[in-house]
């Protein structure tokens, strides 16, 4: 593990697997509730393996707890004794810039930087899209992405974002209004998939769907590879 202060003071730790002797794109990973766990650390390792520069942050610090506003049921966030878990993406995005930042230094980071993220690991990566310097982002079921889709008109790098047709997470009406909002912009491409939140984590049997799972990351790894190019 190593270790980065943000600009917001925030002691960040990231796991790298940097094992590529010429000059690649750099991939920075976000996973669901921004923890690195052994599931984050194969998808690194998988992605190093097929000559990327790959990150993943420990963002954690930024899942925060408040008194809850709304009653909790299974489609949001987690309940304890009326309180609520929740992201602090603002504090989220200026950690990230650092990591990028860190990142892009590397002697053999060829200066692109791709964004891969998960859950609320998406919706960050879909700011990221919008408000840092980034080359591509890769978003998997960010339900979240839904409140901030005035800042789509700020996106400007390739953005490709795996939705699921039956997402706990998402409201009513939410996906629809996501792609009403996205589509229609080249650099933009949404596609969906009939599964739930989490299809790709092979490491949760119940939501896992190897065949959807398997079709994103062809999908994704197509974006990223455009990155090689100089």
């Amino acid at each position: 593990m190593i270790n980065v202060t943000s600009k917001n003071g925030n002691k960040i730790s990231y796991y790298l697997v940097n094992t590529i002797k010429n000059s690649a794109p750099a991939i920075i990973i976000i996973n669901e509730n921004f923890e690195i766990n052994h599931w984050i650390k194969i998808a690194i390792d998988d992605f190093a393996e097929q000559g990327y520069v790959a990150i993943t942050p420990d963002l954690t610090h930024n899942v925060k707890t408040r008194l809850a506003t709304e009653p909790i049921t299974k489609a949001n966030l987690i309940k304890k004794l009326g309180s609520e878990e929740y992201t602090d993406y603002e504090a989220a995005i200026v950690d990230l810039a650092s990591i990028i930042a860190e990142v892009k230094a590397l002697p053999n980071c060829n200066g692109k930087v791709g964004i891969v993220g998960f859950s609320s690991g998406a919706t960050l990566a879909y700011l990221s899209a919008a408000r840092l310097h980034v080359d591509a982002v890769i978003g998997y079921y960010g339900a979240e992405i839904f409140e901030y889709l005035n800042e789509g008109k700020n996106i400007n790098c390739p953005l490709l974002l795996h939705m699921s047709t039956h997402d706990s997470r998402l409201k009513p009406n939410s996906l629809n209004k996501i792609q009403a909002a996205l589509i229609g912009k080249g650099n933009i491409s949404i596609y969906t998939y009939i599964a739930g939140h989490s299809f790709a984590n092979s490491h949760d049997p119940k939501l896992y769907l190897p065949d959807a799972a398997s079709l994103a990351h062809e999908r994704t790894i197509k974006t990223l590879d455009t990155l090689r190019e100089l």
